[in-house]
């Protein structure tokens, strides 16, 4: 049904001049190219640039596309779901074909492409998990939300051996005051019935990932700031879970630092974990909070646990 082809192609990029200035330039790369019997080819052009996804090309006949695939957080994590994500032009060419496309006509492109990745040989062991959901999102440059399409094809797989959600996690809202303010604001949080908190704090949300979500872990005395994500984009939620306890930015003076983790021993540090991961896998997302079908929690993955 495929076969492996591989070949010339370039892409559009961009890069500095001697100014400093960044300038639109052509990027040259010998592609590994599937070729499906049915006519339609799918070229991997590399890695999208300033995301973690994957550029890739789109050939039916007269109708050539570019798109970004990505299955990756931006830890590097791989997941059980795919998103494919492109924006368009009005009156953009793609191949012989101004957009927008009918609806109809992107679908059966990105019923293609669904194919397609399921079907590429995997390059790293962490890539032979499978593929649940491939959600595709479509949108026009400037153009209002109601110019987007949106399919996904695939079900959410529920692998094996995964620890069942303990019922001692009940999600509540808890009152969180701002540092250093007087201001408060409700949490969406999960509270273990001997008062272990995992608090959500409000993030931005944008059709973009903004990045991950950022939490923090209460047991009694003990508190800090820590990211953990499953989302690509407000919209779609994956089966993974990657947790940070060391991220760069403004919040690294709440972390669970190496002085921290001494300082409560590698025992505890341990159970903070578990007790994280035991809380993540039990997660609720109240209805409205994702506007997403139920996907289950395959796996919490920590990028820098004790």
């Amino acid at each position: 049904m495929f076969k492996m082809l591989r070949g010339r192609h370039s892409y559009p990029s961009v890069s500095r001049d001697d100014a400093g200035k960044w300038v639109p330039t052509e990027v040259a790369v010998d592609a590994d190219v599937m070729e499906h019997e049915s006519g339609f080819r799918l070229i991997r052009l590399g890695k999208a640039f300033a995301t973690s996804g994957i550029r890739f090309r789109y050939v039916r006949q007269h109708t050539v596309f570019d798109f970004s695939a990505n299955r990756r957080h931006w830890g590097g994590t791989v997941t059980g779901t795919y998103e494919v994500v492109e924006v368009f032009k009005t009156g953009q060419l793609l191949g012989d074909l101004p957009w927008p496309i009918e609806r109809a006509t992107m679908e059966a492109f990105s019923a293609d492409i669904d194919a397609g990745l399921r079907a590429w040989p995997p390059e790293e062991v962490d890539e032979t998990r499978p593929i649940g959901v491939i959600h595709f999102v479509f949108l026009t440059f400037g153009g209002s939300y109601d110019s987007k399409y949106s399919f996904a094809f695939g079900e959410p797989v529920a692998l094996p051996g995964v620890p069942v959600p303990s019922t001692r996690w009940s999600k509540k809202v808890v009152r969180r005051i701002r540092e250093y303010t007087d201001y408060s604001y409700d949490c969406a949080s999960m509270v273990r019935d001997d008062g272990v908190q995992l608090i959500r704090m409000p993030t931005m949300r944008g059709p973009a990932d903004d990045g991950p979500d950022w939490f923090h872990y209460a047991d009694g005395e003990i508190g800090f700031d820590f990211y953990a994500n499953r989302r690509f984009t407000l919209l779609i939620v994956t089966d993974t879970w990657e947790v940070e306890f060391n991220p760069r930015g403004p919040h690294g003076r709440n972390v669970l630092s190496p002085a921290k983790q001494a300082a409560l021993g590698l025992a505890k540090c341990q159970e903070i974990v578990r007790n994280i991961e035991e809380g993540l896998f039990a997660w609720i997302y109240w209805p409205g909070e994702v506007l997403e079908r139920d996907t289950p929690v395959n796996r919490v993955v920590f990028l820098d646990a004790p």
